[in-house]
């Protein structure tokens, strides 16, 4: 007779994740707790966090290619 496991232990890593309904519950808190008159400037910081990552990982990458 098979014995059913509890816990987080036997759980996949796809049940771990954020859903779509998780994810606008925590976009919600965040406006609300940082209010509607930061939110641009939230966007704004992360949009060019987001731009600075990207060059950043683009010239990492050709470096890699330019080494024998």
């Amino acid at each position: 007779m098979a014995v059913r496991r509890s816990g987080l232990a036997h759980r996949k890593k796809a049940d771990l994740m954020f859903g779509l309904s998780e994810l606008a519950l925590i976009l919600l808190v965040v406006v609300v707790v940082l209010g509607i008159k930061k939110l641009p400037e939230l966007t704004r910081s992360a949009g060019k966090a987001t731009r600075i990552f990207k060059s950043e990982a683009r010239a990492l990458k050709g470096d890699d290619s330019r080494r024998p």
